[in-house]
């Protein structure tokens, strides 16, 4: 409710409580600023940016940090990149699933630094994680052969919407490696009620036009 006020009252107030001295205080602001405005123009990014932005360099607490990080990728400016980044190695696999989360939407296109972190993100013991980075990777504009490669990765991942991602991500390049996903998915058991993954599925067969695989999915 807080952040479809949109107003300066909130706004201020919500800057108040980021610099406030108990964590969950910080942590409420952080949470409001991440879309206050979002019904309308956001019309405080400009002066919630800077504020988010110097939470994620000085606090340490993994759950505010996962507050901030989430915040960020919320605001989804590339200013906010090296703090996003920079985190990306963090210890705790929670604030390593919000950089996930946040990565592709603060990442500079063509930023070879921040496609690295990326694609070691797909690599992540955590699945949540591994999803993210891998659906972030997927949705660049940007094509090489080490995303393409990074992408082919993850079709042998053990969880398998985790794989249809890394599928998807190459059908959208034209890599019709992507469809060995699709066999994949075709000739293990799995969820008929999953229908995002089921989707994914679906999407990577029609990318790369392969008809006789969509009269399979569905038949």
């Amino acid at each position: 409710m807080l952040r479809l006020r949109g107003d300066a009252e909130t706004f201020q107030g919500a800057a108040e409580l980021c610099a406030g001295t108990r964590p969950s205080e910080r942590l409420l602001g952080a949470d409001v600023l991440a879309q206050l405005g979002v019904a309308g123009d956001r019309p405080f990014l400009e002066r919630s940016l800077p504020i988010l932005r110097r939470m994620a360099e000085r606090e340490s607490d993994p759950i505010l940090l996962c507050g901030v990080v989430f915040a960020l990728g919320h605001l989804a400016d590339e200013r906010a990149f090296p703090e996003v980044v920079r985190l990306a190695g963090h210890d705790s696999e929670d604030v390593r699933h919000a950089v996930a989360c946040a990565l592709g939407s603060v990442l500079p296109e063509g930023h070879t630094e921040g496609r690295s972190a990326l694609i070691r993100l797909t690599q992540d013991t955590d699945d949540e994680t591994r999803d993210w980075a891998t659906a972030g990777l997927a949705g660049l504009e940007d094509d090489n052969a080490v995303i393409r490669e990074a992408l082919y990765a993850r079709l042998g991942d053990p969880c398998l919407t985790i794989a249809m991602e890394g599928a998807r991500g190459l059908a959208l390049r034209g890599d019709r490696r992507g469809l060995d996903g699709v066999r994949r998915y075709l000739a293990e058991p799995h969820d008929d009620e999953d229908r995002y993954t089921r989707g994914l599925v679906l999407e990577t067969a029609e990318e790369l036009g392969d008809t006789r695989l969509l009269q399979r999915l569905n038949a």
